[in-house]
């Protein structure tokens, strides 16, 4: 019984004082281990991955606490602190974590400060040679070791990942094809036959509680009929071509790797976006399939968010992530490794670090190259689009951009993601992080019903579902690219009477994590990815729906119920299908999510709980399979590998991102194993294999990524996307810095200029 309850004992994370213990004397060691979560780097409002940390380090020191009680290890003790405590303490020559969670480019700054001999090799951290080499084989990209390799060492290892990817919303294709399209409405056009096929066939299990695309339009057929044709009958015809050329959905993701199509359909979806009345949320659009709740008598329309600047054919979170894409697009033999510090990487810029004899920085050289072949075709894309627009920009706000464009932008609110608008079901595509997956299918739009009795009820309905959409990689690419993303594991090197204690148990709880079972279920608890090869087999059987985490956890509250209520009185708590009256706590341990069937039954004041003997053969095999194949072992049984994950804030639910996720399994069912050599789909047909992007460490990579958003967006009316005439082509224009403005990218890194990291900066064109 003690473990069946352990899945629903939560843990919770105390924030102690900040690692620095500076005094008179010096400085006291820490007696544990420190694994700081810097709470900028993995998100201050970032709960799921507070606890999916702290989980690991619980479990950790549970597992050895025979060692750690001896003295023979330390005990890991998690922090969560602000990022910047670790360059304060550096500079205070205070206590430094033993292991934190950060991002190559800022660990790459610290090799350069005063405690860059502290520096941990992640490499020799890991164990011995044999070791390494084992995990190293056990990634499913080498790739995620180029993202933390700097001046050879290994200064980041990589744990929880993720992808900025792009999908596509095949539902409002088809609702673009049959309200516009001559005929296609008739038998619901041949882009939903396609997809419908495709969700019946290739994607039952992971669509989850919504199999089946909404049926409904999202638009006025004959205002959106009336604005289509007073376009040119070229783009007309262009559009019928596109549209009418697909038998299947590679097909459809075919039509977004060409920049031609792209701007034929954005010139479509511009002209009704923008006209007053063809989008229309009614009760035709918000049939039973998408909403939440199902018993309105009367619909009112959602007249603010029809007519909003809500709406956008195409969307990409980071433009910064654009530019990365296609450049290994253009570079496949570079297997998407990008060395900043080589001068012929083809990449934008690259950039050197200039150092004294006492390894002290002296300079940045950032050398610019405006003919790069990946550059000119990224900015030629959204060049033309924003040409859409161009005219109607005021300088101030964004409301020109309807129907064509959106990028993430600041606030004072905070982030405005794209997803924000995805969801309202009228981008066709859009690019963002696998992380926030769950974002793109959220029930955001709000409205009033009405009773019989006149009564007033507030709604949520969704207007974008698993079912509807459909992953792809970056937009305009023949080759199919994708950024990798996510914060690694690096440290500083122990220190201390018991620093040789402290060390051990970094190596052990290195090794630890990275075990499949454990990667996988703090991916899952996350919504990361694992890196590993075997974390991610197992991942995958959770977002596809093999193992649903939702009834696998109901299955198990189940079993919790009624062990308590066994030995209750038998006039109110019933057993049947048991081999006894009533079953023993064996009996009842025994049962088995998809082995067994329990239901439970309230009525009358009498709770009935009925067992079945009858197994989902097909799903327990697929299962007992992969962990006799990732144990080594014939006896294995899946139970050993899959448990289901309670919620970070709440151990009587499920977990809220361990969740079936079409759009992530998308992803790692049609590129992720490819990229890993471990694909048996025969799915979807490949022109080429998918490439996973990555640069290198750089101490001036944060800024170069700072410096795009500024350039592009972030500096409100000023930048391009607010600028009349402001061209994407001209970002890397530079002459000198007297002439510079703030569309241009050396504008921006130069404000670093002199600073304490970077030191003086010297921009120079190629």
């Amino acid at each position: 019984m003690k473990k069946l309850l352990s899945i629903f004992t939560a843990t919770t994370l105390t924030v102690p004082a900040s690692l620095t213990a500076v005094s008179c004397g010096g400085v006291k060691p820490e007696k544990n281990a420190i694994f700081l979560m810097p709470q900028e780097t993995i998100g201050t409002t970032s709960k799921d991955k507070q606890q999916g940390y702290s989980d690991l380090i619980d479990e950790f020191n549970e597992t050895y606490a025979e060692q750690i009680n001896s003295g023979e290890m330390a005990k890991i003790e998690a922090r969560w602190e602000k990022s910047g405590n670790i360059s304060k303490n550096i500079a205070a020559k205070g206590n430094l974590p033993d292991l934190y969670v950060f991002y190559g480019d800022a660990v790459s700054q610290f090799t350069y400060s005063n405690a860059k001999d502290k520096v941990r090799d992640m490499k020799s951290s890991y164990g011995s040679e044999d070791e390494y080499s084992k995990f190293n084989d056990s990634l499913i990209t080498e790739t995620y070791l180029k993202e933390g390799e700097y001046q050879s060492k290994q200064i980041v290892l990589p744990f929880g990942k993720s992808v900025d990817y792009s999908i596509i919303n095949v539902r409002l294709l088809a609702d673009l094809q049959e309200t516009l399209i001559e005929g296609q409405e008739t038998n619901k056009g041949t882009i939903r036959n396609i997809l419908n096929e495709y969700n019946n066939t290739e994607r039952k299990l992971s669509l989850g509680s919504r199999p089946k695309a909404n049926e409904g339009s999202y638009f006025n057929k004959e205002i959106a009929n009336n604005t289509y044709n007073t376009l040119p009958e070229s783009d007309r015809n262009s559009f019928e071509s596109i549209l009418s050329g697909v038998t299947n959905i590679q097909e459809i993701k075919n039509i977004f790797k060409d920049s031609k199509n792209i701007m034929t359909i954005a010139k479509v979806i511009k002209a009704i976006y923008q006209t007053n009345g063809a989008i229309d949320y009614n009760e035709t659009a918000f049939g039973k399939s998408i909403l939440v709740t199902q018993d309105q008598t009367e619909i009112q329309k959602l007249t603010d968010l029809n007519n909003s600047n809500s709406h956008y054919a195409f969307s990409i979170d980071s433009i910064e992530n654009k530019f990365f894409m296609d450049w290994a697009a253009e570079n496949p033999e570079k297997n998407g490794s990008l060395d900043i510090t080589d001068s012929k990487n083809n990449f934008l810029y690259n950039s050197q670090t200039n150092v004294n004899a006492k390894n002290k920085v002296t300079g940045t050289d950032f050398q610019i190259d405006k003919n790069s072949k990946s550059f000119l075709k990224t900015t030629a894309l959204l060049d033309d689009l924003k040409n859409l627009v161009d005219d109607k920009l005021d300088g101030q706000k964004l409301d020109a951009w309807k129907g064509v464009f959106m990028s993430k932008y600041s606030t004072t609110g905070g982030a405005v993601y794209t997803s924000k608008s995805f969801v309202n079901g009228t981008t066709l595509v859009g690019s963002g992080s696998s992380a926030g997956a769950y974002n793109y299918t959220s029930a955001t739009l709000r409205y009033e019903t009405k009773d019989a009795n006149g009564k007033t009820k507030s709604n949520s309905a969704y207007a974008t579902s698993n079912a509807d959409l459909i992953t792809t990689s970056s937009i305009g690419n023949k080759n199919d690219t994708f950024m990798s993303q996510g914060p690694g594991i690096a440290g500083f090197k122990s220190n201390g009477e018991n620093a040789d204690k402290k060390e051990k148990s970094v190596t052990a709880f290195l090794q630890y994590i990275m075990q499949p079972k454990q990667s996988a279920q703090f991916a899952l608890k996350t919504n990361y990815m694992p890196a590993t090869k075997d974390g991610l087999k197992i991942f995958k059987e959770y977002i596809n729906g093999t193992y649903n985490n939702a009834e696998a956890f109901a299955f198990e509250t189940l079993k919790k119920d009624m062990i308590e209520n066994i030995d209750k009185d038998e006039t109110k708590y019933k057993f049947e299908g048991f081999e006894n009256k009533i079953p023993t706590l064996e009996e009842i341990n025994n049962l088995s999510y998809l082995r067994n069937k329990i239901s439970r039954n309230i009525a009358d004041g009498v709770t009935t709980y009925t067992f079945e003997n009858k197994s989902e053969d097909e799903r327990v095999n697929k299962l007992d399979t992969l962990s006799k194949e990732i144990r080594n072992n014939q006896d294995a049984k899946f139970e050993d590998l899959f448990t289901p994950l309670a919620d970070a804030s709440d151990s009587s639910k499920t977990n809220t991102r361990a969740t079936i996720s079409s759009i992530n399994t998308g992803f790692v069912e049609d590129y992720l194993s490819k990229i890993a050599g471990i694909s048996n789909s025969s799915k979807t047909n490949y022109e080429s294999k998918p490439i996973l992007v990555a640069s290198s460490p750089s101490p001036i990579g944060t800024e170069f990524r700072d410096a795009i958003k500024q350039a592009t967006i972030e500096t409100q009316g000023s930048s391009i996307m607010y600028k009349k005439g402001a061209k994407f082509a001209d970002l890397l224009n530079y002459e000198s810095a007297s002439n510079l403005d703030v569309t241009k990218l050396a504008y921006h890194i130069l404000t670093h200029d002199g600073g304490d990291i970077l030191k003086k900066i010297t921009i120079k064109n190629k």
